[in-house]
């Protein structure tokens, strides 16, 4: 089981803490130990407090983060941006990784290809001041590796200024808020999918259930909006590794991107959604046209039909009454299909109903005879 949590204004979860930073070119080196992380409760209000904390327009937030829960071993690329309502001469900032639910035990490792950043004291953080006007200022390159063993939950603390460098601690900028994302105890593997003949087998793995509930299999026909298909309960089991497979067998007919995703919900009844999985589809099954609609007499009647593999269909010719006038079983190669079919006006004038039924695939189109 591997939660995390992440402290930042992201819409995710945060608490971000502004670290005490000596607005001067001449010392531009933040402070360890002030991200807001459990023991480290220092802000920056405390010494650049000219400003209430959190003045509208300004933020902290980390981009590239892992959401929701994280992949033993993987390493994650993430950025920093501290933003101002008005413009700064120098920005700073500090993150830290915690076991969640402790002291401040640190979790995984930091690293950084940014030569104005470095690692010290299980955080990362700038090592010199970045001296830039301007509203906003992001620190890129950084990088936090999850650990290889464990199920521990992990939270981020991060912190950050905005100081306008003019050799004192006053007009500048801080920031602090607090957001408590409660994420799901399960550790998603590999979501994917595939088409086969008239289904879309939909599979994925697992590598920790613990609190899990179930799974919902949701369709989408734009990638926007989605529909639940089925729900699977989960088999539940902590670092266990486990498959699923799911097969959709009713494919719409007129559709040639389908986008899957799941939805993950734990016994407290919060969710999580992995990653869309679309397929495509360069052909599916269905009538393209019946002509004519309006028949004479012994009039052939023509079908274009469009099959998605080689298959049979089956063609009934339906009275207003209900009786079944017509049948015929068809061959269809995979892609078009020119049908011609003589003999299906037998019972007189009056209005039909042609059903083509093809593996999953069904129509009924209305023909008149005259």
């Amino acid at each position: 089981m591997k939660k995390i949590f992440i402290f930042a204004t992201l819409g995710l979860a945060a608490i971000i803490s502004s670290y005490s930073f000596k607005s001067t070119l001449s010392d531009p080196n933040p402070p360890t130990s002030n991200t807001g992380a459990p023991t480290q409760s220092r802000t920056c209000v405390r010494c650049h407090g000219d400003f209430p904390v959190n003045q509208p327009g300004g933020s902290i937030v980390a981009t590239g983060l892992p959401l929701g829960s994280y992949v033993p071993g993987q390493a994650y690329n993430f950025s920093v941006t501290i933003t101002n309502a008005s413009a700064m001469q120098m920005w700073g900032f500090a993150i830290k990784a915690v076991i969640s639910g402790t002291s401040g035990t640190a979790l995984g490792t930091f690293s950084t290809t940014n030569p104005n950043t470095n690692v010290s004291g299980g955080e990362i953080r700038n090592s010199n001041g970045a001296v830039f006007s301007g509203t906003s200022y992001t620190f890129n390159n950084l990088i936090w590796t999850a650990p290889l063993t464990g199920s521990s939950s992990v939270s981020f603390y991060v912190a950050g200024i905005a100081a306008d460098a003019d050799g004192s601690e006053a007009g500048d900028f801080s920031y602090s808020n607090s957001y408590l994302n409660i994420v799901l105890p399960v550790t998603l593997g590999e979501v994917k999918g595939q088409l086969v003949d008239n289904a879309a087998i939909i599979e994925w793995s697992t590598y920790s259930e613990s609190g899990t509930t179930n799974f919902e299999i949701e369709r989408s026909f734009d990638g926007r909006n989605f529909e639940v298909l089925k729900s699977i309960l989960s088999s539940g089991g902590a670092s266990i590794i486990r498959n699923y497979k799911w097969i959709d067998n009713n494919l719409p007919k007129n559709e040639n991107i389908l986008f899957y995703r799941l939805k993950i919900t734990d016994q407290n009844g919060k969710t999580e959604y992995s990653k869309v999985v679309s397929l495509k589809s360069s052909v599916i099954t269905y009538v393209e046209n019946i002509f004519p609609t309006l028949i004479n007499g012994n009039e052939l009647v023509k079908i274009k039909m469009v099959s998605n593999t080689h298959q049979s269909s089956t063609i009934s010719v339906f009275s207003s009454t209900g009786k079944n006038v017509f049948q015929k079983v068809q061959m269809l190669n995979k892609g078009a299909n020119d049908i011609s079919l003589s003999g299906i006006t037998a019972g007189g004038k009056g209005v039909y109903l042609v059903k083509i039924t093809a593996g999953n695939y069904s129509t009924t189109k209305k023909i008149v005879v005259q």
